[in-house]
């Protein structure tokens, strides 16, 4: 009885391990993205809200920073210029449009963006707005950081798409 019970459990372990498959690899070149994640270039990245835009490249709206004077300060790695913010990614203190163009013209590496991402040089970046432009190398438009009282209580502030009239 023994040595039955002994070969229908090793029979068993043996079936079992049969149906168990073990995770194949992407061949090179054909990588899948499972969802929650996307492809983005060559690689994957996290869109929990099924929105075709990567987490990390969504910006969470942020109201400008007021100084004592009321005017509005823009975050790093942006600069204030006039009353509008630009972005500065070297921290040289000029804005990146305004820089000359590097001399050395690398070419670049063969990268499929899907919509809405587009390529710049080897890598792919959000462009939301769909103008062939980096989200994150856009001039930030920043607004006076007053309010207005509603009817009934409520406040609303400036809408920098708007020309900063009230929402």
């Amino acid at each position: 009885m023994g040595r039955l019970f002994l070969f229908i459990l090793v029979a068993l372990a043996v079936v079992a391990l049969g149906c168990i498959q073990a995770p194949q690899a992407p061949a090179q070149g054909n990588l899948v993205c499972n969802k929650p994640y996307i492809q983005v270039g060559t690689s994957c990245c996290l869109d929990g809200n099924d929105n075709g835009i990567c987490d990390k490249d969504e910006a969470a709206p942020q109201k400008p920073e007021a100084t004592p004077e009321g005017v509005a300060k823009c975050d790093p790695p942006y600069i204030q210029v006039g009353s509008d913010c630009c972005l500065d990614a070297n921290s040289n203190r000029i804005c990146d449009k305004d820089e000359p163009a590097s001399q050395e013209a690398k070419p670049a590496e063969s990268v499929k963006c899907d919509p809405p991402y587009i390529q710049v040089g080897s890598d792919c970046c959000l462009d939301a707005d769909s103008n062939k432009i980096c989200d994150k190398d856009e001039v930030k438009k920043v607004c006076p950081t007053d309010v207005q009282a509603c009817p009934g209580g409520s406040t609303v502030g400036r809408d920098p798409d708007n020309s900063c009239n009230f929402y």
